[in-house]
């Protein structure tokens, strides 16, 4: 399997979705980071981190899931079990990428969901937001 994405100065054991995008592909171990691909010169986003292009290619050790239509209309009955019981369902498209993940997290506190539901949420938020280029 490989993993395409970009890496943030000083964060260099995260994987993320692109350049600015904070969505998290894949955290790595000290072997991990080794193995990492790097594709392009660090360059500066308009607020002054730095970014680069980096591949992984390694082996699963775990079932990955091929498709996420599942676990999507997983995180849509947590959505509306969740957050329509307070207020009107909000489009995943109201927020950005890297907004959701705060918003998602004040509002769980206010509910009894799981960290792990409220992690899948919040992906499928993120995944679905509205300045994402969509990687399905």
């Amino acid at each position: 399997m490989e993993i395409t994405g970009s890496q943030m100065q000083g964060a260099e054991q995260v994987i993320y979705l692109s350049a600015g995008q904070r969505l998290v592909l894949a955290t790595l171990t000290e072997e991990g980071q080794k193995a990492v691909k790097v594709s392009s010169d660090w360059e500066k986003d308009p607020y002054g981190n730095a970014w680069r292009s980096v591949s992984l290619r390694a082996p699963l050790a775990e079932p990955a899931l091929g498709k996420p239509d599942e676990i999507w209309n997983y995180a849509k009955t947590l959505d509306q079990a969740y957050c329509s019981g307070c207020h009107a369902p909000i489009s995943s498209e109201h927020y950005t990428l890297n907004a959701w993940p705060s918003v998602a997290k004040g509002m769980g506190a206010r509910t009894d969901i799981s960290a792990e539901d409220l992690d899948i949420l919040t992906r499928w938020f993120q995944y679905h937001a509205k300045d994402i280029a969509t990687r399905e």
